[in-house]
């Protein structure tokens, strides 16, 4: 094997948008997230630095169209 590829292991984390979830000082249900539909499979990046994920980069089905966002 040739030294111009390197192979390189990363891990994500992999969850399910979840369906209904209270949102707001009323608690009115609200279905998804603003990006993905109920039950949309994500992809989302290591933490960087130790943040505790509070930043971190998700990918999956956008809700308004079958493009990755």
């Amino acid at each position: 094997m040739t030294e111009q590829f390197e192979k390189r292991l990363e891990w994500y984390l992999v969850a399910n948008v979840i369906s209904e979830q209270p949102f707001g000082e009323n608690y009115e249900i609200q279905y998804g997230t603003k990006h993905f539909s109920p039950n949309t499979k994500v992809y989302c990046s290591a933490p960087i630095w130790g943040d505790g994920y509070e930043k971190i980069v998700v990918a999956g089905r956008h809700r308004g169209s079958s493009r990755l966002v």
